[in-house]
Order: C-alpha cells, then structure tokens, then sequence
C-alpha cells in the first residue's frame, strides 16, 4: 500500500479495512472543535457560578459542619434603619420615648418590595415585629412560621438586627396577640439598642 492509501485506511479489530475518506477527517476535526468549545462554555459557567456566590466549594475534614450562608434581601441597610425606627426615644421634640411607627410601616412595605425577602431571616423577624406592633395577628402568625421553618434549616436574622432573640421570645408575643386570648397583648415589642 502506499502513504496516501494508508492515512485514508485502517483495520478495524477485526480485520476488515475501514476507508477514510475526505468527510471523516472534517467530521473527526469538528467533533474535536465541539468539544473544546462545550468543555470551555462549562468551565465559563462554572466560573460565574462561583463569582456570583450561587456556587461555594468547601474543603473540610470529616468532623467539621459548614455554615449554610444564604444572599440577604435584608443588608447592613435595612439592619441599620430597623434599628434606628425601632429605638425608643424621643421623636419629633415629644418628650415620649417611641418607636417610629410609621418608618417600622415605610421599612416593612420596602422589605416586601426585595427580591427573595421570604426566605431571608432577617427580612421575616422585621416582618414579624412589624406585625406585632400593628396587632396584626395573621401576619405575625405567618412570618412566625417562616421564621420557624427557617430556623430549623440553621438559617437566622443578622446578629446585628435590634430584635434578636430566641423564637420562644416570638411565641410569646404572638401568643398574647391571638384572638383566643381575650386580654390581647398590653406589650409593644423591645427593639432598637
């Protein structure tokens, strides 16, 4: 056989010789190109995915837990403003101590004008003491229950926010505020530093 008869020929394994002709080698070659442009488009996606925080790797030993840290609706800013609305003290040259309602009313309207603020803890506890302070008992309830189920898949309010505290002190609030306790609840909530 000669050079060119070789390089368009093989023998399979089982003895038959297979002719290559003109289209296998471009079908061999786009083959090749489309998978090094899926291979790069797969690693771009990744990259984007770890860039934008919607992907973690992690190295860990087999003892250690990792922290679930989930993107906020609910930043430093709505943190600082909660704290700020919720602060008894002296508003509008009165000389009550109050919390400002009507920022707390401003604030929950923004919270629930953000993009994925039911799944954020912090964006529900203000939500939560939003509606105690309205006597709005079916929100409180609801949110209550977020919170609850947040909880328990280890998700919690920033430690920054000025109405921390265990879900039992929620309870508690919402329990006092329930049609069923005839008394109602007498008690504003404790927020602000």
């Amino acid at each position: 056989m000669n050079e060119q008869s070789q390089e368009e020929s093989h023998i399979s394994p089982e003895g038959i010789v297979v002719e290559k002709g003109p289209e296998h080698s471009k079908l061999s070659w786009m083959k090749g190109k489309v998978g090094w442009i899926l291979g790069i488009l797969v690693i771009a996606v990744i990259a984007a995915l770890l860039v934008s925080g919607y992907l973690a790797v992690v190295w860990k030993q087999p003892s250690d837990h990792v922290a679930i840290v989930t993107p906020r609706a609910c930043g430093n800013d709505v943190v600082t403003t909660y704290n700020d609305v919720s602060q008894y003290k002296q508003r509008d040259g009165k000389d009550d101590y109050t919390i400002d309602e009507q920022g707390l009313k401003r604030l929950a309207a923004q919270i629930k004008d953000k993009a994925g603020y039911q799944r954020d803890p912090t964006c529900q506890t203000i939500l939560f003491m939003a509606a105690v302070d309205d006597k709005d008992y079916a929100t409180a309830k609801a949110t209550y229950k977020t919170l609850n189920d947040l909880h328990a898949e280890g998700k919690y309010a920033d430690s920054n926010l000025g109405a921390g505290g265990p879900l039992s002190t929620y309870k508690v609030l919402l329990d006092e505020m329930s049609p069923s306790n005839k008394a109602g609840s007498k008690k504003g909530f404790a927020g602000g530093r």
